[in-house]
């Protein structure tokens, strides 16, 4: 029985530091492989989304709140829910309504140079938390063609993150389409209707992308800097300039975008810290912080990083991009055998790497907490008997625990503090 990881905005929980490609070539090959490169650097991306960004890291903060809350709360029910209400607490410093934006539908291409295409936008405010009083800037695309009806798509955080892949793959072949495609082309239209004169660089659209994912609701912060840059009649010269000024003129609530940042990074470092409660995976939990703080860093001093290459010519933007891949420890990479590796200059022991294979773990342990009834064991991809298993569409939770004999499965339940739940022999 295979299951299906739970979404957020696209994403799985924890695929925040792990990368999945449908190949099975092993993967310190993939950087000779001409067929893998466009997939592993679109991925690549979405891995600096996640990990530099204050929309990204603010998911990693609340996955591991959510995890350290669960196993350390006394009144755990079944199916099991969180009933420790200090859970919340962590989600006071920031908004958590990025969730609730629903992702923009993969379905529709038009051509963009039709004469009698008609683009507007629409906003709405929503409340997403009715304890916290959370209110979200929600966005809507109108879309009308000839003889069609007008059709609406989310200006959503989906939208702006593959938007920026799109680019870059687009710069990488050196190809330039005449077709629109949702949600690709979203963050485009979205320019073309405030500030057309932004259409004329793609690398601008990229960095802007960029910028607004350096804020709690990206497609907010998006919109505001391109009005308050139509409204000044202002166009920048070179991306280090757009960075700039967004960073020196842009506040969100009476504080910088820097200032929500930093927060955002030492709340999800102390929540890493409280999710990690055994030794055999520490090294997983001081690899995430090393990861965490070698890109905020890295982002401090040269923000535009992942944007620069783009101003470059396809080949030497590829060679920007693989070597950045190769600096530090990468996201790690898991081919279709479960084989996993990290792209890195940086050599890691056998027992290294196997702390790492953790992030899978939790993956599939995060399924069983919180994406269902405890009824069947979610993990099928790395249990290598699972198939002959008793327990294992049958609540693995009345599996014996023995000491010396315990499961992959009993293993992270335990570390969830799910061990009294277990009969023992």
């Amino acid at each position: 029985m295979k299951h299906q990881l739970p979404p957020i905005n696209g994403k799985y929980y924890d695929n925040y530091f792990w990368i999945k490609l449908e190949t099975d070539k092993k993967p310190e090959k993939y950087l000779r492989s001409k067929e893998i490169i466009p997939t592993l650097i679109h991925e690549y991306i979405h891995f600096i989304q996640n990990i530099s960004t204050t929309y990204g890291v603010i998911n990693i903060a609340h996955t591991y709140s959510g995890i350290a809350h669960f196993y350390n709360a006394y009144n755990k029910t079944f199916p099991f829910t969180i009933t420790d209400h200090n859970y919340v607490n962590n989600k006071e410093l920031f908004s958590v309504s990025e969730k609730i934006v629903k992702s923009s539908t993969y379905s529709m291409t038009f051509n963009k140079n039709d004469p009698l295409l008609q683009l507007s936008y629409r906003k709405k405010i929503v409340t997403v938390d009715l304890i916290l009083n959370l209110k979200l800037e929600e966005y809507k695309i109108d879309i009308q063609r000839p003889k069609q009806k007008t059709e609406t798509y989310y200006f959503d955080v989906t939208a702006i993150e593959e938007g920026m892949c799109r680019i870059y793959e687009e710069h990488l072949s050196n190809t330039s389409s005449n077709i629109y495609q949702i949600p690709y082309s979203l963050p485009e239209i979205m320019v073309r209707i405030i500030y057309p004169v932004f259409l004329s660089r793609q690398d601008f659209i990229f960095a802007l992308c960029d910028i607004s994912l350096m804020y709690t609701n990206p497609p907010e912060l998006f919109i505001k800097i391109l009005v308050q840059m139509k409204s000044n009649s202002y166009m920048p010269k070179t991306i280090p300039e757009l960075y700039n000024y967004c960073y020196t003129n842009m506040q969100i609530e009476g504080d910088t975008l820097i200032n929500y940042w930093n927060n955002t990074f030492e709340e999800a470092k102390k929540n890493i810290k409280n999710s990690f409660n055994y030794d055999k995976i520490q090294f997983a939990a001081d690899w995430i912080v090393k990861t965490i703080d070698f890109y905020k860093n890295y982002r401090l001093n040269i923000p535009y990083f992942l944007s620069l290459p783009l101003t470059l010519k396809s080949t030497k933007t590829l060679f920007c991009i693989c070597s950045l891949m190769t600096l530090n420890i990468s996201p790690i990479l898991i081919n279709n055998k479960n084989q996993y590796s990290a792209l890195s200059k940086i050599k890691m022991t056998t027992e290294e790497q196997t702390a790492l294979f953790h992030f899978i773990e939790i993956q599939c342990m995060n399924e069983f907490v919180f994406n269902t009834d405890g009824s069947c064991c979610t993990f099928d991809r790395i249990c290598p008997i699972f198939d002959k298993c008793p327990y294992a569409l049958n609540n693995p939770l009345t599996k014996p625990l023995i000491d010396g004999q315990i499961c992959c499965f009993q293993q992270n339940a335990v570390s969830y503090g799910l061990r009294n739940v277990f009969p023992t022999k």
